[in-house]
């Protein structure tokens, strides 16, 4: 059997002989979109350094992209988009309303949910869905 929602689920594994449940032990955004977890649940975290900005765009850029982060961009099917990922101070306090929204192989860009737009995302909604 599989899933990580399934996992957390069972209460009785009688006959199952192996559980593949992907993120289970660590949770992610995903988990926590579909109610499973809570964000204070997730154990993992990936620190990154602000390395630049960009104040005609409103972008703050890091030295961890896709490759730190991960490529996976599940939760923009679910009803709020976490981009690549939130963003939290050194001690876990979540940055509310500050989201990592674009990534290339090792760099990321942060911005306001409700700021400016990357430039390949004109014309469609950014973030919220």
């Amino acid at each position: 059997m599989g899933s990580s929602p399934t996992a957390h689920a069972a209460t009785d594994l009688t006959g199952v002989t192996e559980v593949r449940a992907g993120n289970y032990v660590f949770l992610d955004l995903v988990m926590a979109g579909l109610g499973v977890s809570q964000f204070q649940d997730l154990a993992l975290s990936v620190v990154v350094t602000v390395i630049g900005h960009r104040p005609e765009y409103g972008w703050l850029m890091t030295d961890g992209g896709w490759m730190a982060m991960s490529r996976d961009r599940s939760t923009a099917d679910q009803t709020v988009d976490q981009g690549y990922g939130l963003v939290t101070d050194l001690n876990g306090t979540l940055i509310r309303n500050l989201i990592m929204s674009a990534a290339s192989q090792e760099h990321g860009t942060l911005i306001t949910r409700d700021g400016p737009r990357h430039p390949s995302h004109r014309g469609q909604r950014h973030l919220q869905r």
